[in-house]
Formats: structure tokens, C-alpha cells, sequence
């Protein structure tokens, strides 16, 4: 299904041939054709492609990285389709994404949790996106996460159902840094990686 465009920063599937060919260290945006987009992704060392059930990326601690890159924005949606592995490699914070302090993540290994926060108005929201390890599927098996802010509020979704809002005011931060994904500040990530999408703005649920 061919996604909501108007914003898009960047678009990157396994399972699509011209996002990833089947070999190599990069991982090419199929957003790139926007002049705002933010870069390919160029692929951790270790990372293992496995094209069973249309193409995915096992990451394991890793970090994938994009060139720098400027929000220019008070809004973000981040979005991933992503396998959680019961493992205790992951770190307390391991991070899926990462754009400077705006984070998705699985969150601490203790509570396995998958948190996610924004970082605008200088500072972090007073809540956060959480779901526990008592969702259905929540771990060896694929779902899809997506968190979005508009400038007033931060909604996050599990699923396809509304897991989380709160209200959120400010710009985010506009320090040109890399969009990062499986790492983030040291914090690793283990588990299987299908989709990512990112906007530079905060997309309705109906988007």
C-alpha cells in the first residue's frame, strides 16, 4: 500500500527491491525525490537481511545511520514496522529510532515496555507513548508502531488503535543531526525491521 506522501521525509522497505536490492550496506530512501528528505540510510556492520516473508533487517546492537539532517519543523511522525525479540541483549533504552531527543524505543528490558517520546518547546513531554509486554504479540511477532506530533499534541498508535496523547507545544529541535535506527545514544536494539517513515509533520489517524 502506497503511503500518504505530503511530508514524507523517508520511506525505506526491505522488502522493496528499489529501497534495498538484496545485498550491499545501504538502504535507499524512496522518499528522495522530496527536497526536504532526509538520506539513505547506510547499515550497521553484522546487520543480517533476511528475505523470508518479504525482506527484512535483523539488527543486532548496531547502529544504521543517515547523513545529518534538519527537522525545519514543529511536527514529526515516526513509524515503523518492527518483530520485538525476547532477548536480555537489548539495552535498558534500546532504541529503534532516533532523531536527536525525539525517540522511539523498546524501552527498559526490565518492564519490557515500548516507549516513545518527543523532545520540543526545550524539553522532553511530560508523558509517554507506552505499551507493556502484556499486549497481545508483543514480542515474536510483527507490529506496527507509529507516534505522531503536531505541534500541540503527541498521539501514539499500536496497531492501528490509539495507545496514547498528551499535550505537547513547542518546536522541535532544529540541530542538523542523523536519523538513526536499531541505536541511539549508545543504546542498542535487537529485533527484525520490515518498514520505516518518517514526516515532518504529525499525521491525522486516518493518514
Amino acid at each position: 500500500i502506497k503511503p500518504v506522501t505530503n511530508g514524507l521525509l523517508f520511506w525505506v522497505d526491505a522488502s522493496n527491491t528499489s529501497s534495498f536490492p538484496g545485498s550491499g550496506t545501504s538502504w535507499f530512501n524512496l522518499a528522495s525525490s522530496e527536497p526536504s528528505s532526509i538520506g539513505d540510510i547506510t547499515l550497521p556492520s553484522g546487520y543480517t537481511y533476511l528475505p523470508d516473508g518479504g525482506g527484512c533487517f535483523q539488527f543486532n546492537g548496531n547502529q544504521a545511520s543517515s547523513a545529518n539532517y534538519s527537522a525545519g519543523s514543529n511536527g514529526m511522525t515516526m513509524e515503523v514496522v518492527m518483530y520485538n525479540t525476547n532477548t536480555d541483549q537489548t539495552s535498558t533504552y534500546g532504541r529503534i529510532m532516533d532523531w536527536n531527543d525525539t525517540t522511539m524505543s523498546l524501552g527498559s528490558y526490565a518492564t519490557k515496555q515500548h516507549r516513545s517520546w518527543v523532545w520540543a518547546g526545550g524539553g522532553r513531554m511530560s508523558g509517554e507513548y507506552v505499551v507493556n509486554s502484556s499486549a497481545t504479540g508483543f514480542f515474536d511477532k510483527w507490529n506496527h508502531s507509529v507516534m505522531t506530533y503536531n505541534g500541540s499534541q503527541v498521539v501514539g498508535y499500536w496497531n492501528g488503535g490509539q495507545q496514547f496523547q498528551v499535550a505537547k507545544t513547542g518546536a522541535m529541535e532544529t540541530a542538523n543531526s542523523p536519523f538513526t535506527i536499531g541505536n541511539g545514544d549508545g543504546y542498542a536494539w535487537y529485533g527484525k525491521i520490515a518498514v520505516v517513515r518518517v514526516y515532518n509533520r504529525g499525521l491525522t489517524q486516518a493518514e
